[in-house]
């Protein structure tokens, strides 16, 4: 198999299968000149409307360090993989 047809068929498959199994895709908008990131992010929008998904673009700012509970900035270490809030939101 050609190593182009390869790079096309796995961002498709993994956005079909996203699409296919969840309610919501969620994709950060970067500013990325990866010709294959920029194909996985355009498919889920097709197979969006096929599987009845929602996808949504998310600003790339803060998406690790914002609490989804209270919406508070807690900065943390490229390290760390807990999140702990001082509002008691504890996630992996």
């Amino acid at each position: 198999m050609k190593v182009s047809r390869l790079r096309n068929e796995h961002p498709e498959e993994k956005a079909r299968n996203l699409s296919r199994d969840k309610a919501l895709v969620a994709c950060e908008n970067l500013k990325v000149k990866n010709a294959a990131w920029c194909t996985f992010c355009q498919r889920p929008e097709y197979f969006a409307l096929k599987f009845n998904c929602e996808v949504v673009g998310v600003p790339p700012y803060y998406t690790s360090q914002k609490c989804s509970n209270c919406d508070a900035i807690v900065k943390k270490s490229l390290f760390t993989r807990t999140h702990r809030c001082s509002c008691g939101c504890q996630l992996q």
